[in-house]
């Protein structure tokens, strides 16, 4: 029984997290908003159920509220053109797109895909670095 733990929030969450007992998940309670703080400083606590006494740690969480719009993607121009000869070979690179997030890199990778004016899937982009063949 000593080495089952609860966990309990005790301070910060400004009614914007909750804290599973038994899993010690932190989980969002209400949708954040520009009006939300930039940052929350949890105090959250640990306790056994060890006899003759329960032991506790206490420990702070930091959770960093970020705006999406400094993830969003955005092209580094906003239109792409290229002239190709008609001699030129399947499979040459035409041309290569290029995205950024403001805040230079986010969560995930930046992916590329085409998403009309290739009916005859003539064109290929590679996903991951933007090159069109």
């Amino acid at each position: 029984i000593n080495s089952e733990v609860k966990y309990s929030l005790l301070a910060g969450d400004g009614g914007y997290f909750s804290l599973d007992e038994f899993s010690g998940v932190l989980r969002l309670e209400r949708p954040l908003t520009s009006d939300t703080p930039p940052t929350f400083e949890l105090k959250v606590k640990a306790t056994d159920r060890g006899l003759p006494r329960h032991l506790y740690s206490v420990a702070m969480v930091t959770v960093d509220v970020v705006s999406l719009d400094d993830y969003q993607p955005v092209f580094l121009s906003s239109e792409y053109s290229a002239t190709l000869p008609e001699s030129l070979a399947v499979g040459s690179e035409v041309l290569s797109v290029s995205a950024l997030t403001r805040d230079g890199g986010g969560p995930d990778p930046i992916r590329y895909r085409i998403i009309s004016g290739n009916q005859d899937g003539r064109f290929q982009l590679d996903s991951q670095t933007g090159q069109n063949r």
